[in-house]
């Protein structure tokens, strides 16, 4: 079963009154857990003024969601007071009782503009989101880094661009591909993928900070903006795909070892992350049977070489190169579109 990232803990309420599911807005800034296969893994602030939607009203507090996102505890205070006056109640008990989680309400204000976490959404336009790690990962989980120090270098705010496919907003249930990309010199755009993108409905998330350097602030940014449009916009979990060129590939290859989900990796100009030792960090890579990897090289390209080395490490079924008249540069558009067809086993 697919592991599916959102807002809150994996669970239901405690025995209590479900409402009628309905939205309402936080009067208060809470700080929400974020859960991926039944383990928090991050946690995310959300402001007053924060949309929620109500799930159930308990003894000791309200059950919310966001995005239709798995459910989490607030205190009542934190909730519009009208929200709780009169709700339709059905007695009726929750089937999974687990430990609530524990949130804790500040009252100093976030420490950036949470403005468009509130605001619509448009589509086929780009969307500058702010975004923060609260939580730094786990080093061992992350194949780039040796220390928790690094680790820890990874918190801070970030942000991501955003992009909503045509007809987004026509259908409030349905659930989109999403495509992570990161260019070597930092602000990503769509690039020579633009078409493609746009044409066959993705979400697209294009990271700011990160670029060519220090590991932190490439694995910071992603891991904040992930976590953020996962419970900002629909995403089909089991649909997400990572690119870059160049340095933007080697990121790559490290965001889909970071988060589960992810079922494409296109590498432009350049193979995965290297250890100290010249070798390729790929073990999280391999431990994910469904993602399948797309190399694209210029047959002028001085990482060329790297196409053999990546052949010498996955078979025919989970690696294919497709070759272009080039240099060092990202893939022409006709060459992307061949090779998210054969990630997707067209």
């Amino acid at each position: 079963m697919a592991a599916v990232l959102g807002i809150g803990i994996d669970c239901c309420a405690e025995s209590g009154a479900i409402t009628e599911k309905k939205e309402t807005v936080l009067v208060q800034a809470i700080q929400a857990p974020i859960i991926a296969d039944g383990k928090q893994i991050g946690s995310m602030n959300l402001p007053a003024g924060s949309t929620v939607t109500i799930v159930s009203i308990e003894s000791d507090g309200v059950m919310v969601s966001r995005g239709g996102g798995t459910p989490f505890k607030v205190p009542k205070e934190a909730i519009a007071a009208e929200a709780l006056a009169t709700p339709t109640v059905t007695p009726a008990p929750l089937q999974i009782p687990v430990p609530t989680p524990q949130v804790s309400i500040s009252s100093n204000p976030p420490s950036f503009s949470y403005a468009a976490l509130t605001q619509p959404l448009n589509e086929e336009v780009e969307t500058k989101i702010t975004c923060e790690l609260t939580q730094p990962p786990n080093c061992r989980d992350v194949p780039v880094f040796k220390t928790e120090k690094e680790a820890q270098k990874t918190l801070g705010t970030y942000h991501y661009k955003l992009w909503l496919p045509k007809g987004y907003n026509a259908d409030p249930s349905k659930q989109w591909p999403c495509m992570f990309i990161m260019s070597p010199s930092g602000n990503a755009g769509m690039g020579p993928m633009a078409n493609y993108l746009k044409n066959n409905g993705f979400v697209v998330v294009m990271l700011v900070e990160a670029k060519n350097g220090q590991w932190e602030p490439i694995v910071g940014n992603f891991l904040a903006a992930h976590d953020d449009v996962i419970n900002r916009v629909r995403i089909e979990e089991g649909k997400k795909y990572a690119t870059g060129q160049s340095g933007g590939a080697r990121g790559s290859s490290v965001f889909v070892q970071l988060r589960p989900g992810f079922c494409g990796l296109i590498l432009q100009s350049a193979g995965a992350s290297f250890d100290d030792n010249n070798n390729y960090n790929v073990a999280g890579i391999r431990r994910n049977a469904r993602l399948r990897i797309a190399m694209t090289m210029g047959a002028f390209d001085k990482n060329k070489p790297e196409t053999d080395r990546m052949k010498k490490l996955f078979d025919s079924q989970k690696l294919a190169v497709f070759d272009f008249n080039g240099g060092h540069v990202s893939a022409p558009a006709d060459v992307f579109e061949k090779a998210m067809a054969w990630v997707n086993g067209k």
